[in-house]
């Protein structure tokens, strides 16, 4: 990219409007499990090292708080929220079987509002179940409260593990 004189921004934009998308194209209606995500972050990963134009092994949470990128992860639980706001609001059969599902406790975890119910307790919010049979707010709080809960949980992740790196401790000695 040095040779070629590709602007930082633009890199950055290709990973926001056409990696991110791709890689995350239809995950939101299936259950994945942070774990089962990981290829993808990987790759991600790989194309933000690409960008920055470091080394192989190069840590990436800097390099995403530099370059504006959110991690992969908190995109797909983005995604799966939207995902369930739209069958919360909408009330149909999908939102009915949700709530069959959610309320069967002889059901192994493995369905998609099991998926809901653990990304939700992840971030300390109420589980699908208590959303579902609650009224519907606005979806544009809906969207900016979801957004704030999840970036503050993943930049205290990321700022953990800065805080815990040799880099940190040789940059502010």
């Amino acid at each position: 990219s040095q040779r070629r004189l590709v602007q930082l921004t633009i890199h950055r934009e290709l990973i926001k409007t056409v990696c991110k998308p791709m890689l995350l194209s239809g995950l939101q209606a299936m259950t994945i499990k942070d774990d089962g995500i990981k290829p993808l972050v990987k790759y991600q990963d790989k194309m933000v090292r690409k960008t920055a134009n470091v080394r192989k092994s190069a840590s990436v949470v800097l390099l995403e708080m530099i370059l504006q990128i959110t991690p992969l992860v908190t995109d797909y639980h983005r995604s799966v929220l939207s995902l369930m706001y739209n069958i919360w609001v909408t009330k149909g059969s999908c939102y009915e079987l949700m709530i069959k599902l959610l309320e069967d406790e002889s059901l192994k975890d493995s369905y998609w509002p099991h998926n809901v119910s653990r990304i939700l307790d992840l971030y300390h919010l109420p589980g699908a179940l208590q959303i579902l049979k609650s009224d519907p707010i606005s979806k544009k709080a809906f969207k900016e409260f979801i957004k704030e809960k999840i970036e503050t949980h993943h930049m205290d992740v990321s700022n953990g593990r800065i805080f815990r790196s040799r880099l940190y401790r040789f940059v502010f000695q």
